[in-house]
């Protein structure tokens, strides 16, 4: 925790998390945040107001109203390190980033244009402008300016508007048509629109404004993005994905599989997908991840049976917010702040305070900031606040993952007993909690006599020893016997097995002795944990070679004084 609370935490600087505000932005230390009559910079490092400047009450025309109120508020905004660009309807402000002070204004030439969505692209500002057109407000033109002098450079005219608009180094994408609420006026007067007049996506050169391509699409397209990397542009909706060459728009190719969403709430609300490197990650669920140049699954190793499976990630719980990426992490909600990492492919929790119901945690400039964009939930979740957090290696993290259990025998797998949740050893282990508590998991069937002994947790640090410390933190005391099923084949299979304790109690030697059997035979006999680590809260661990019986392994533990007590056992094939 860097920061949490205080004055950037306050009501004033935040809308009603239902009504979908601007998003915040975060560039060199400071976070611009938009709220009712109210835009501030906030320091990412301390959580200190630098400054607020009052706003009249706005309505921008370049966002899509929620879909509970309806509503649009507050004013379009995009931010480079020298300027603010803030579109205050017929005007567009550059503000000082340091003072949020207006630097220089420019107007549009009839007082009847309004502003809509801005991009930059090197020293250009590219604007799509708003005007009445058929009784309706929308975006029918995109303009250049100098970004700096605010000249004007080109305008381009939309055949039917432009809503949907993404910015490349030499060209601008967007989507000449209409959105799907506009098709569905049409359908209540019996009017079906043509496909090649009002669905076309066009390329135009940045800095002439001349049409380089368009292409006809059958999609009711609801959002665009573009890959600089891959030369790609991306159209998307919640019923299919379409990928074109940006530099010719042919098409490369196309899905039409309807985003089914994940286990929770409302997940399959959402049409946008996440541009990440060379792949695409389909947020609108179940998380499936695409090549962005072939559409072809991306494929990843099951870390417990090593079988080739799609890639795939999963958040449990609440989640009314979108995803986004960064290189190593995607964040969103999922009940609480969540996290995937891309490198593991498993999620992570961060407890304790209540995220957005729109995206409000950006990793930006070395901090996870995550400002009060549930302001105004209703939902009885603690700390509604404003926070800051930084990267801490040793810091416990429990996750779970979107790995299903398979037939396929287990190839590598730790039993973590007493655990919070699933985590990955830098060894490639996956180490899984028993019971299950923290999410979905592999869950692989584990048996344990009697049905109800006692678990125990401390955190890791009071573990002391070489080796996993956060596995012999928890465990199992009172246990007789545990049964790991590794095949539901009658199999023989070797594997080297390892089993980790440490004494959780202030105990002396002798007071917790115990045999250990692996199917049936004795491999530790009056096992004292104890005198064994040097000490309680001490890590041990002891490696054997067993051979599974029937796609089973069996470990018993016979008490000699006191109770048995076990933490966690890993298995590898050999």
């Amino acid at each position: 925790m860097l920061w949490f609370g205080g004055p950037a935490a306050a009501g004033e600087l935040f809308y009603n998390r239902h009504y979908w505000a601007p998003s915040m932005a975060v560039i060199d230390g400071r976070m611009f945040i938009e709220g009712p009559r109210v835009f501030a910079a906030i320091d990412v490092y301390t959580g200190r107001v630098l400054w607020k400047i009052a706003l009249p009450e706005g309505t921008s025309p370049g966002r899509r109203g929620n879909f509970f109120e309806q509503v649009r508020v507050g004013f379009h905004y995009v931010v480079a390190s020298d300027y603010i660009y803030f579109s205050d309807g017929n005007s567009c402000k550059l503000l000082d980033p340091t003072t949020g002070k207006t630097v220089k204004e420019l107007t549009l030439p009839s007082t009847e244009q309004r502003w809509g969505r801005m991009r930059i692209s090197n020293d250009l500002l590219v604007a799509t402008i708003w005007e009445k057109k058929d009784g309706e407000d929308m975006p029918v033109a995109i303009q250049a300016f100098d970004r700096t002098s605010g000249d004007p450079y080109w305008r381009h005219e939309a055949t039917v508007s432009c809503p949907l608009v993404a910015i490349g180094p030499d060209k601008v994408y967007y989507f000449d048509g209409a959105l799907s609420h506009l098709y569905d006026d049409w359908k209540r007067k019996g009017l079906v629109p043509e496909a090649s007049k009002y669905r076309v996506l066009k390329a135009i050169d940045t800095r002439t404004g001349k049409q380089v391509w368009e292409q006809v699409t059958d999609q009711i397209v609801t959002w665009v993005g573009f890959s600089e990397t891959a030369d790609v542009l991306v159209s998307s909706n919640k019923k299919g994905i379409e990928a074109r060459s940006g530099t010719s728009g042919e098409a490369l190719w196309k899905k039409t599989a309807e985003g089914k969403g994940f286990k929770g709430h409302p997940e399959n609300l959402w049409d946008r997908v996440i541009l990440w490197k060379d792949r695409i990650i389909d947020q609108r669920g179940p998380g499936l991840s695409y090549d962005l140049k072939t559409g072809e699954p991306i494929m990843q190793k099951h870390p417990i049976t090593g079988e080739e499976l799609p890639w795939q990630f999963t958040k449990a719980g609440h989640h009314c917010n979108y995803a986004i990426a960064s290189p190593h992490l995607v964040t969103f909600r999922a009940a609480t702040a969540g996290f995937l990492d891309l490198e593991s492919g498993t999620t992570g929790r961060l407890e304790g305070f209540r995220s957005g119901c729109r995206n409000s945690l950006i990793p930006a400039n070395g901090v996870l900031n995550a400002p009060n964009f549930a302001h105004g939930c209703s939902c009885s979740y603690n700390l509604f606040t404003s926070l800051a957090l930084v990267h801490v290696p040793d810091v416990e993290l429990w996750t779970y993952s979107a790995y299903e259990k398979r037939d396929t025998p287990v190839d590598r797998v730790g039993i973590n007993l007493g655990a919070p949740g699933d985590r990955i050893a830098k060894s490639g282990t996956m180490w899984l909690d028993y019971p299950n508590v923290g999410g979905p998991s592999p869950d692989v069937t584990v048996q344990v006599f009697p049905r109800a002994p006692s678990y125990f947790r401390n955190h890791s640090s009071q573990v002391k020893g070489e080796g996993l410390a956060w596995v012999a933190a928890s465990g199992c005391k009172d246990l007789e016997s545990l049964i790991v099923t590794t095949s539901k084949e009658t199999e023989k299979r070797n594997y080297k097995v390892r089993l980790f304790f440490a004494e959780p109690e202030s105990l002396s030697e002798g007071d917790r002795v115990f045999d250990v059997l692996l199917q049936g035979k004795a491999v530790l006999e009056n096992f004292d944990i104890v005198r064994e680590a040097g000490g309680p809260r001490r890590i041990v661990v002891r490696e054997f070679q067993v051979v599974t019986s029937e796609g089973r392994l069996q470990i018993n533990l016979k008490p000699q004084n006191g109770t048995p007590l076990l933490c966690g056992i890993e298995l590898i094939a050999q």
